[in-house]
């Protein structure tokens, strides 16, 4: 997996198994996504469900 740095963040190569996951916050019919890769889970665009979904 190669890695590309950009200031502060780090970014992954997406490599030929990742599944997408997709939640919806109850309250805010927010979408959440998830790329889960065989090391990594990249969270997207929380939104205000936040600490139920760091909690999991």
């Amino acid at each position: 997996m190669k890695r590309f740095s950009k200031s502060i963040s780090t970014f992954f190569e997406i490599g030929a198994s990742m599944k997408i996951h997709k939640t919806v916050n109850p309250v805010a019919y927010e979408n959440t996504y998830y790329l889960e890769g065989e090391k990594h889970l990249i969270v997207v665009d929380p939104g205000s469900h936040w600490e139920a979904i760091r909690q999991t």
